[in-house]
């Protein structure tokens, strides 16, 4: 059955920032808007311009941010989802998810 995404308020996104600037975060994290904890990220810096992309979604209620940011200094993209795997509606992503979640754990534990 195919479930559409819905966008996310821009507060929630920025409530999520700040946590992630300001506390030890792993992800899967818990949805603002169903309280699951289904809620991942993915950041993509693009090499010809220091903005890139963000996409925060949650898996179980399908809510979702996609939009241009300037990716944080110690990010690096992962090297199985490639510039043509990217759509602002999350599919590839959330299918690769765990991964994406293994990966920014990884470099958040690093630098922070």
């Amino acid at each position: 059955m195919f479930i559409p995404y819905n966008s996310i308020h821009e507060i929630e996104v920025q409530n999520l920032i700040e946590i992630i600037n300001e506390n030890n975060i792993i992800f899967p994290y818990q949805c603002p808007n169903c309280k699951e904890i289904d809620t991942h990220i993915y950041f993509h810096k693009n090499n010809n311009s220091e903005i890139g992309g963000i996409w925060i979604w949650c898996g179980s209620c399908k809510h979702y941010l996609h939009g241009s940011i300037i990716p944080p200094t110690w990010w690096k993209n992962y090297s199985l989802i490639t510039t043509e795997d990217l759509y602002a509606e999350p599919y590839k992503l959330d299918s690769v998810k765990n991964e994406l979640d293994k990966h920014f754990n990884e470099l958040y534990k690093m630098n922070f």
